[in-house]
């Protein structure tokens, strides 16, 4: 997408409030258990702020990778963009934990670190299609947490969507049909879930619903209607319609269908939020580097006691490197994007 139509809506300001909502989540978590995060409290446990960015997150990656399928040459020049978009900075990220992180942190010697064979299988999370590993030999063992990166998990879902995507948008004449009725299916299946789980031996999860919220964003994007001509009906119906169900559990099945259409007529608004990409988008960058950044900062004792002065503390050091990254590494990446089709 180009500086001109970036500026035309608010996904840029949605991806970095979403990584934002994460990240400060992730304060809590890393802190020490008598710390509630304050939307879990207020809204008497239903949700919490990595819900919210999560729910944003799949809403929108779901709308928008149906966007980019349609404007894909072919399903190899689909893939590649996707590579060139997740691949890069995990691989970056990876060098840096496993050769700098975790010789640092790990209660091993060095050499019982790097002769250990987990250290050098943290490599596959640069792929997290097959899976990734949250650990390292030794590295932050006294924690009561002490995965790496706990973000990395939904890169995992993602990338598995995606090559769902890929089957189905380019399937000659029938795909997007079939993207829709595939979609129903999913729908239909958590609806009854909902209603009569002993009826399944695949029980509903967390999973299962953001792949969802890809999935029914994905099929909205099909239907090309204006969305900035309705973006404030989408918002309407979504904010009321979402609403319900987390009010009424027996309706949350709508929040599946309703809070895509919340996102993405947020998205379509125009206004002072579509700059906030003017410089780049750094979101991704704050995504994958806050996790390992916040374990860090655990070790300091007034920081593992104080979430909102760790969340504060982790984006004043994630933010620039989420900047560098994106100068130096993400946006030199996709300038490649149409050199494999």
């Amino acid at each position: 997408m180009i500086l001109s139509e970036r500026q035309e809506n608010s996904f840029d300001f949605l991806r970095l409030f979403a990584a934002l909502c994460v990240t400060f989540a992730h304060s809590f978590n890393y802190s020490y258990p008598d710390y509630i995060e304050p939307l879990y409290t207020l809204t008497n446990g239903k949700l919490n702020f990595s819900n919210v960015g999560l729910y944003t997150f799949f809403s929108m990656s779901g709308f928008l990778i149906a966007r980019s399928a349609q404007n894909s040459v072919s399903v190899w020049h689909f893939l590649w963009k996707r590579i060139l978009r997740i691949q890069p900075l995990l691989l970056a990220l990876c060098l840096v934990t496993v050769l700098l992180l975790g010789p640092f942190f790990t209660a091993l010697s060095v050499s019982q670190y790097f002769s250990s064979e987990a250290a050098w299988t943290y490599f596959r999370n640069v792929f997290p299609l097959t899976g990734i590993q949250f650990t390292l030999p030794g590295v932050f063992i006294n924690y009561s947490n002490n995965s790496i990166n706990g973000s990395l998990w939904t890169l995992v879902v993602e990338e598995r969507l995606y090559i769902l995507a890929a089957i189905i948008f380019f399937l000659p004449k029938i795909g997007k049909k079939i993207w829709c009725f595939l979609t129903i299916a999913f729908n239909c299946y958590f609806i009854i879930t909902l209603f009569a789980p002993q009826l399944f031996t695949l029980q509903f999860n967390y999973t299962f619903f953001l792949a969802l919220l890809f999935l029914n964003s994905a099929c909205l994007y099909t239907l090309q209607f204006d969305f900035y001509k309705y973006r404030y009906i989408l918002i309407m119906f979504g904010f009321l319609f979402s609403a319900v169900s987390f009010l009424k559990p027996e309706t949350a099945f709508l929040q599946t269908i309703f809070l895509p259409v919340l996102i993405i007529g947020i998205g379509y608004c125009r206004g002072f939020l579509n700059k906030a990409g003017k410089y780049g988008d750094f979101s991704y960058g704050i995504y994958v580097l806050s996790s390992p950044v916040q374990q860090m900062l655990s070790s300091i004792k007034i920081l593992k006691e104080n979430p909102y002065l760790q969340f504060c503390s982790t984006i004043l050091i994630v933010f620039p490197l989420a900047v560098i990254s994106w100068h130096f590494l993400e946006k030199r990446m996709l300038a490649y994007k149409n050199r494999f089709t």
